[in-house]
């Protein structure tokens, strides 16, 4: 899925562990809703205005939107 468009998709409850999302695009109306993120590569991933209910993000922490407002840049690798 490396660098693919995925603006207005719904990926609620998709098993996304250990998938390459590297640099795609994930806002605008994307929903990741209880969706697993596990080991996922997300470097330079823009999942900035999706929203995300219940995510298992790749560190297995899992997140809401607040939540990851909040950690957005440890998640995206830009500390």
């Amino acid at each position: 899925m490396r660098r693919a468009d995925l603006i207005e998709s719904s990926l609620d409850e998709a098993n996304l562990e250990g998938a390459n999302l590297q640099n795609i695009l994930l806002s605008d109306g994307t929903t990741l809703i209880k969706a697993n993120l596990r080991g996922a590569n997300v470097k330079g991933c823009n999942i900035y205005e999706a929203f995300l209910g219940d995510t298992i993000m790749p560190d297995g922490q899992i997140m809401s939107n607040e939540a990851y407002e909040l950690n957005r840049a440890y998640f995206l690798g830009e500390e």
